[in-house]
């Protein structure tokens, strides 16, 4: 069962990810393995949009609902502090680095440590459908004094 749990589940992101990246107009783009390298572009594109159109531009998108698809978000950190995050805006203000999972893993840290060639990070966080902990793999990268982040849920 717990299979195939998986199973649709991965099926659900990879109609998921194909749907998003056939409308975000970048026919170019190769996502390879579905959920890693689609994190890794997602992080990528907020980079871009940031040094394209700026900070305050850029945190405004990806604070709206507009930058949500199903369970898929970014999140930006500031110094030790969250500044974006669509999926849990009561969280926006918070260390980051002193944030610990529901096991006690004290993930904000090793976030907060991103540098320039980024980290994948694993934790449990609220999803953001099911709003229980499950667990969550994440992408982040720093960026001009910035840490981006993005990931999915198993």
């Amino acid at each position: 069962m717990n299979q195939l749990k998986r199973l649709v589940v991965i099926l659900v992101a990879v109609l998921s990810v194909a749907a998003l990246v056939s409308g975000c107009g970048d026919d170019d783009t190769d996502i390879g393995t579905p959920v890693e390298e689609y994190t890794k572009y997602l992080v990528q594109q907020a980079i871009d949009r940031y040094d394209a159109e700026g900070r305050e531009a850029a945190f405004e998108y990806y604070s709206s609902a507009e930058s949500l698809n199903g369970s898929w978000y970014v999140f930006i950190i500031e110094g030790d502090y969250l500044v974006v995050n669509p999926n849990r805006p009561d969280l926006v203000g918070t260390s980051t680095a002193a944030r610990s999972d529901v096991n006690g893993k004290p993930y904000g840290k090793e976030i907060v440590a991103a540098g320039e060639d980024g980290v994948w990070v694993d934790y449990f966080f609220t999803h953001p459908i099911t709003r229980e902990p499950t667990q969550k793999f994440s992408w982040a990268v720093r960026h001009d004094g910035l840490v981006f982040g993005s990931g999915w849920f198993e």
